[in-house]
C-alpha cells in the first residue's frame, strides 16, 4: 500500500472511524459502491485500462471518478500508461482529492 493511500485511509479513520477493506477487482469494488456497501475506493496506482468499466459504471449512476493528486477526470490513451491513485464516489459530491 502507497504512502498516499495510507495517509487517505488514515485521514478517513480519523473522520469516520474504523475502514473494513473488500478484496475484489476494481470493478466490482465499483458496483458496491453503487449498492451502497462501500462509500468510497480508494484505488493505488495501476496500469492501463484495468478499473475502466468500474469508472464508466460510476459514472453511468452519477458518481465520478477523479486523479486523488489533482480531482480532475482520469485521461486514457496516453503516452505513459501508469495511472495515478484515484478515487471513486457515488456522488460527485463525495469526492475531495487529499
Amino acid at each position: 500500500m502507497s504512502t498516499e493511500t495510507e495517509q487517505f485511509i488514515n485521514t478517513q479513520e480519523a473522520a469516520h472511524g474504523k475502514i473494513a477493506f473488500i478484496s475484489a477487482g476494481s470493478s466490482l469494488k465499483s458496483v458496491l459502491l453503487l449498492k451502497g456497501r462501500q462509500t468510497s475506493i480508494p484505488l493505488c496506482t495501476n496500469h492501463g485500462m484495468g478499473h475502466c468499466s468500474g469508472q464508466a459504471i460510476v459514472e453511468q449512476a452519477g458518481g465520478s471518478v477523479l486523479r486523488a493528486d489533482t480531482g480532475r477526470p482520469l485521461i486514457y490513451n496516453k503516452e505513459n500508461l501508469l495511472n495515478p491513485a484515484l478515487l471513486h464516489a457515488a456522488k460527485r459530491s463525495d469526492v475531495a482529492a487529499g
